[in-house]
């Protein structure tokens, strides 16, 4: 289904909040697209929420895009594994190894399988192994690579790399 319209959820809302006020209504249908983590595009005049893009809403662990470490965002205790939620649903004929993976240093692929859950839209990779991290100022970086993963609309989520710091 490539549209939903506003007015489902509106529906919805007027039902779990019992508030029939219209304003009242679309604040709390704003909020709650808001809350649901996955970051759609919503045309409040034609009522139809976007799927005309493909985007990352959500990253465990979070990790950072600058060079340098940040300490509120270092793993503790090793890492297992790595998940992505995106918008839309993917395409899961685009999902791969050479699409989606790990990387230590600059060349080295770690070892892991990639899990798709429609359900929530999320691509994991479970490593082979659990990363250790290194003591504090010698955390171990890991680069997360996503290269063209499309969705079921035919959208590309282009190449896009983050980092992941790991301490003990």
């Amino acid at each position: 289904m490539k549209k939903i319209t506003i007015t489902i959820l509106m529906l919805l809302t007027v039902v779990l909040t019992g508030c029939f006020h219209e304003a009242v209504v679309n604040e709390n249908v704003n909020q709650n697209i808001q809350n649901s983590n996955t970051n759609l595009i919503v045309d409040i005049e034609n009522g139809e929420i976007d799927t005309s893009t493909l985007k990352i809403v959500k990253r465990i662990p979070e990790g950072i895009e600058s060079g340098s470490v940040d300490k509120t965002k270092v793993v503790h205790g090793g890492l297992k594994s790595i998940s992505i939620f995106f918008n839309n649903s993917i395409d899961q004929t685009s999902i791969s190894s050479t699409r989606f993976y790990a990387l230590w240093g600059i060349e080295d692929k770690i070892p892991g399988r990639i899990i798709y859950n429609d359900e929530l839209r999320e691509i994991s990779l479970v490593f082979d192994k659990i990363i250790q991290g290194g003591n504090s100022g010698q955390e171990t970086r890991i680069t997360i690579v996503i290269d063209s993963i499309k969705d079921i609309y035919g959208n590309f989520f282009g190449k896009f790399l983050y980092n992941i710091d790991i301490g003990k």
